[in-house]
C-alpha cells in the first residue's frame, strides 16, 4: 500500500500548474491525500478519460462517477504543520483504466468548474 500526497495550494483561485496525475493501483490498495495551507473540501470527482495504457480486459465499460468507496463530499482537518488534509482510502476496481478529475471547494468559493475541466487536478486509477 503506498500513500501518495497531492498538494490543492497552487490549484486555488483558478491557477492551473502544470503537474502528473497522481497514480493509484487498486492492486497495492493506493490512496491519495490532499492537502492546503487553506481549509478545502472535495466535493465529488469528474470522469475525464480512459487511461489508454490500461489493458482493455482490465478496464470497465463504463466507469463510476466516483473512484473510491469512502462517501462524498470530504472534509479536510487542520493538523500538524498547519497543513489541512483529506484522505481518499483506496480505488476501487470499477474505476480502473480511467482518469478523474477532484472537484473541491476552499474559503467560500469553489474552484471554477472551467479549471476542474481542464483536469486539474486528476487521478489515476489502474490495476
Amino acid at each position: 500500500m503506498a500513500q501518495k500526497d497531492f498538494d490543492l495550494g497552487p490549484f486555488f483561485d483558478g491557477h492551473r500548474p502544470d503537474h502528473k496525475p497522481v497514480e493509484l493501483s487498486v492492486s497495492e490498495q493506493d490512496s491519495v491525500t490532499y492537502f492546503a495551507k487553506k481549509a478545502f473540501t472535495i466535493t465529488e470527482f469528474n470522469v475525464r478519460k480512459r487511461r489508454d495504457d490500461t489493458p482493455q480486459a482490465q478496464q470497465s465499460s463504463s466507469p463510476p462517477a466516483h473512484p473510491f468507496n469512502r462517501p462524498l463530499p470530504w472534509e479536510a482537518y487542520k493538523g500538524s504543520g498547519g497543513l489541512w488534509r483529506v484522505s481518499s482510502g483506496p480505488a476501487i476496481a470499477a474505476a480502473i483504466g480511467w482518469r478523474y478529475d477532484a472537484i473541491f471547494e476552499h474559503g467560500t468559493s469553489m474552484a471554477p468548474a472551467a479549471v476542474a475541466a481542464q483536469g486539474d487536478p486528476d487521478v489515476d486509477i489502474g490495476p
